[in-house]
């Protein structure tokens, strides 16, 4: 089924939810390390960072898709309005909530000290939306704070974003800048983290444009997909299913150890992984439950860490759970993550989003 004009793209909030959840296996699988508590050494487990550069290549693809959809209108100051509304409050809660917990509550139950570096100065970088700054100018550890980096990547993208958009107000100049942009992050990155020190060198490694920009790409071509006299072309049909099983695999073997430079051509395949799958209907990623997982995913992804103080804190202290096995750690941690996120965004994100967006 080919999506109409507008459509929300269910498969995608789908794969949003079942990337926040790999992100949340990998940490409870180190959290369960931390309680000696033996876990299988599935692939699976490993692959939080691989999801986060996913969520890259989404949204990118997210954005370009709603522009291009709307580009008669456009406009940098509803986007940047927009995307405030859906960043920053949430951002900024788990900000002031996670350092007054970790200097103040935590340490208070426990007795110990879970932050080194000058509060002033990483509460100064981490308000003003520079948390992957701050992971490499300040002393670790950083606790539940340290997931933040990937938000200031999204930002600083955002920042960029729609003077591309503006500056190329053609679709076919989009299509051709975005690729030329992916191509050329891909090529000079490697180069210029070579020639910079090592706290800027690993800094711009936590900003692969390339993804975006590839997402982008897939997402601006989505749109002319859009018509409702459009025909599934005979290469689509064909490499839905071989995108599909690739990205599973990636996900459930160690393939990405034996293939190189993936950095460069990975974009590209979830960008075209993305571009068939919006236009595929799938029952599993359009279930409610996945859909609503894939809306609150911001939250899963953001709250998942500080969910895993109080739940390692109790199957520490309930020497009866930890005979349990792995699987129920990773239960508990997943519902109860689920539901603090439906709850923060019912109450919290969407209503501040709603009346942000009217006022606006």
């Amino acid at each position: 089924m080919t999506p109409s004009s507008g459509s929300i793209l269910p498969n995608l909030y789908g794969l949003r939810f079942l990337a926040a959840t790999v992100v949340l296996l990998g940490h409870g699988q180190q959290n369960l390390q931390q309680l000696n508590i033996s876990v299988p050494d599935w692939p699976l487990f490993s692959k939080g960072s691989l999801a986060v550069l996913f969520f890259f290549n989404l949204s990118g693809f997210l954005l370009a898709y709603l522009a291009q959809s709307s580009m008669e209108k456009f406009s940098a100051a509803s986007f940047f309005k927009r995307r405030f509304a859906r960043i920053v409050p949430l951002y900024l809660l788990v900000v002031l909530g996670g350092f007054l917990f970790l200097t103040t509550v935590l340490p208070a139950i426990t007795g110990e000290r879970y932050l080194n570096f000058n509060i002033g100065s990483g509460l100064l970088l981490y308000v003003f939306l520079l948390p992957n700054l701050a992971i490499q100018v300040l002393a670790p550890p950083f606790g539940g704070l340290y997931l933040l980096w990937s938000i200031g990547s999204e930002v600083q993208f955002y920042l960029l974003f729609p003077f591309l958009i503006l500056f190329l107000p053609f679709k076919n100049q989009r299509l051709i800048g975005f690729a030329v942009l992916s191509l050329s992050w891909s090529v000079l990155n490697p180069i210029v983290t070579s020639t910079l020190s090592t706290t800027w060198s690993h800094f711009v490694d936590t900003i692969p444009f390339q993804y975006m920009f590839a997402g982008a790409f897939w997402g601006i071509l989505l749109t002319s997909r859009l018509k409702p006299a459009s025909r599934r072309k005979l290469w689509e049909t064909a490499c839905f299913p071989i995108t599909g099983l690739f990205s599973l695999l990636l996900f459930t073997t160690r393939w990405e150890e034996y293939l190189p430079f993936y950095n460069f051509w990975l974009p590209w395949i979830w960008g075209l992984t993305l571009y068939l799958f919006a236009q595929q209907r799938i029952g599993l990623l359009e279930h409610r439950i996945m859909v609503l997982g894939g809306t609150i995913s911001y939250g899963i992804y953001l709250m998942h860490p500080w969910i895993s103080y109080p739940v390692r804190w109790l199957f520490q202290k309930a020497l009866f759970l930890s005979q349990f096995s792995w699987m129920t750690y990773l239960l508990v941690l997943f519902l109860l993550t689920y539901l603090l996120a439906w709850f923060i965004y019912r109450y919290y994100e969407h209503p501040l989003r709603i009346r942000f967006v009217n006022r606006t």
